[in-house]
């Protein structure tokens, strides 16, 4: 142990209430930087699940016509444009489609759908729906069918369809009933409910009603079509370089979550953006914590200083003493910090609630061990760096000042 540190340990050890107190800012410090981190985390690790957990990450749809012109002079003139109702809406060819999306590793499940609107019937009452057909496997892995369901089971064979938890209640539904649909098409179904879900927000919960994909595209007038592919990937955040090949690939209209959901991401990255503006105040709280009782230990040590600087002692080993101690305050209260308030985290994370982004528990709390590490590191760090100004200061005292002072 050289002389720097071990002058500096023996500061430590006698500081007494100053010391102790400061390592308690320190550790409260990292205790706050700890629940903050770990709430966002959790709740951005919500919403995101939510989002794009239970949603498709690219969807591939019809091109939309191209409006040709030809050129009068110097005037562009419009010579066609197909009528809205004449557009091809449907894609044909779905099955080579699939295929080929199938051919690039980062798509990890496709889901043909048929989609339309309608009304369904029940003793004589009557609720608009969106009639969603699906391949039952593929459609519970992109929207979460399967995880959501509160009664019966997923269910689309034959007959059957699955209705949100709100269309229930509105009509008086549960499983085992059977249901009238009628599409926009004209098309009539009359199904057997085997399934109530209840998915993150009312309106799907009010509106979906899902059937087999070959009910699909019969209530749709889609028969040997359907009106989109959904997939997911394996990186979400990733997606726009899997969607620029698929278009290259498919030659069709790619829209992947990030366009449907710039808000979402606005969001996000403004909480984040809080997040960090939060742990920033922290850190000055630690290090302003931590120069402060240096500095006072200073001024009450500037006789032992003046001493040592006359016997020799350098500039730089004073300014390496109040250096170690600045760190063995920033160590001892980044390990209390962590020991103790991760401890409370995780206590405080497993408070049964009704939080709607993690489900029985009341704060959506997401604590990892890279935390831990992150938060000590950072405050030990800074401790550190908080402690050069005192220690600067020490270091640029004049010994026969000090000694003549007293």
């Amino acid at each position: 142990m050289n002389f720097c540190l071990r002058v500096g340990f023996r500061y430590f050890r006698s500081g007494g209430s100053q010391i102790l107190l400061s390592i308690a800012s320190v550790a409260f410090g990292v205790t706050v930087y700890l629940f903050i981190t770990s709430l966002i985390f959790g709740l951005q690790k919500g919403f995101i699940a939510t989002t794009i957990g239970n949603s498709s990450h690219l969807t591939l749809l019809p091109l939309e016509p191209e409006v040709r012109t030809f050129s009068v002079g110097d005037t562009k003139v419009v010579s066609s444009v197909l009528p809205f109702n004449e557009r091809e809406v449907t894609l044909r060819s779905y099955l080579s489609v699939i295929r080929q999306l199938e051919d690039i590793p980062e798509i990890t499940t496709i889901c043909p759908v048929s989609a339309g609107s309608g009304v369904v019937i029940k003793g004589g009452q009557n609720r608009p729906v969106s009639i969603l057909g699906i391949d039952e496997g593929r459609g519970s892995q992109i929207f979460g069918i399967g995880r959501s369901i509160v009664s019966g089971e997923l269910d689309l064979s034959g007959q059957s369809c699955c209705v949100g938890s709100e269309l229930a209640r509105l009509l008086g539904l549960k499983v085992g009933d059977k249901l009238r649909v009628l599409s926009a098409k004209e098309r009539v179904l009359v199904a057997n409910i085997t399934g109530i879900f209840k998915a993150g927000n009312i309106n799907s919960n009010e509106r979906l009603l899902y059937v087999s994909l070959a009910n699909g595209q019969r209530l749709n007038d889609m028969v040997g079509a359907i009106s989109r592919i959904e997939s997911q990937v394996t990186d979400p955040f990733l997606v726009e370089t899997t969607a620029a090949r698929a278009t290259l690939i498919t030659n069709l209209k790619v829209q992947n979550w990030k366009e449907v959901n710039k808000d979402l991401l606005n969001g996000l990255a403004a909480q984040s953006q809080t997040t960090n503006i939060i742990r920033f105040f922290v850190l000055i709280l630690v290090a302003t914590s931590i120069a402060s009782v240096l500095i006072v230990s200073v001024l009450q040590r500037s006789r032992e200083i003046g001493i040592l600087k006359s016997m020799g002692a350098s500039s730089l080993a004073l300014q390496g003493i109040f250096t170690y101690l600045g760190m063995l305050v920033g160590v001892s209260g980044a390990s209390v910090g962590v020991g103790i308030g991760g401890a409370l985290i995780l206590g405080i994370g497993e408070i049964p609630g009704n939080s709607s982004i993690k489900p029985g528990y009341l704060f959506p709390i997401e604590i990892q061990g890279g935390f831990l590490g992150e938060a000590f590191l950072v405050t030990a760090g800074i401790a550190t760096a908080a402690a050069l100004l005192p220690a600067r200061r020490a270091a640029q005292m004049n010994p026969v000042d000090v000694i003549r002072q007293g």
